[in-house]
């Protein structure tokens, strides 16, 4: 049995499973310790590998970190493949939206915030490694969707920056500063179902062509 038909059967290959793991067990430890009193010493352990194959995987701490963040934004599928609009446009956004809020309210991202805001005073490379890999490439993805739909003549958008960063505060909504001051939990998946088709046809209301 040559190594094709074994990997075929068995799965996904063992790097990955082994890359998957170390990137869970860095979140968690982040997340319980912060990122400065985690080690790669601990993450191979938790994780259930060996410090060669953390650093064969991730060359550092902070790539690693990085990794953890793109990771979570991959979960929702946040990614380029929304960036063109197919069928029908408000049915696309209503999905796109979903799955914004369901990040943005994701427990795990939620204390990665809190864990960024702490740290980041004393170490400020940590807000940008989580900017550029969370909130910057999610809003890069948001703002290639307006200036498609300007292109497409589906949407009247002159600045597709303004117009991504509109539909960012429209979808965030009230109690996200709450959530993350703990001051209160993650909306439930009733008032998500509610908020996201409002707030989509309040952005709709200003950015169709007939305004």
């Amino acid at each position: 049995m040559d190594s094709t038909t074994t990997q075929k059967r068995s799965g996904r290959p063992k790097s990955e499973e082994k890359r998957d793991a170390i990137r869970r067990a860095a979140a968690q430890l982040f997340l319980d310790n912060g990122l400065h009193r985690s080690s790669m010493d601990a993450v191979a352990a938790e994780a259930g590998v060996s410090k060669q194959t953390v650093y064969s995987h991730f060359r550092s701490k902070e790539e690693l970190f990085a990794a953890v963040i793109a990771g979570k934004v991959e979960e929702y599928f946040l990614d380029a493949t929304v960036c063109h609009p197919l069928g029908d446009l408000r049915t696309q956004l209503i999905e796109l939206g979903r799955r914004f809020v369901d990040l943005i309210y994701d427990e795990e991202a939620v204390s990665m915030w809190r864990t960024v805001i702490a740290e980041s005073v004393a170490h400020p490379e940590i807000a940008d490694t989580f900017f550029e890999q969370g909130p910057r490439r999610v809003f890069a993805v948001l703002r290639e969707l307006m200036a498609e739909c300007g292109r497409r003549g589906l949407l009247q958008i002159d600045d597709p920056e303004e117009a991504a960063g509109f539909l960012v505060s429209l979808l965030r909504g009230h109690p996200h500063m709450e959530v993350l001051c703990n001051l209160s939990p993650p909306p439930p998946v009733e008032w998500r179902a509610r908020h996201v088709p409002l707030m989509i046809d309040r952005f709709l209301e200003l950015y169709r062509l007939s305004r």
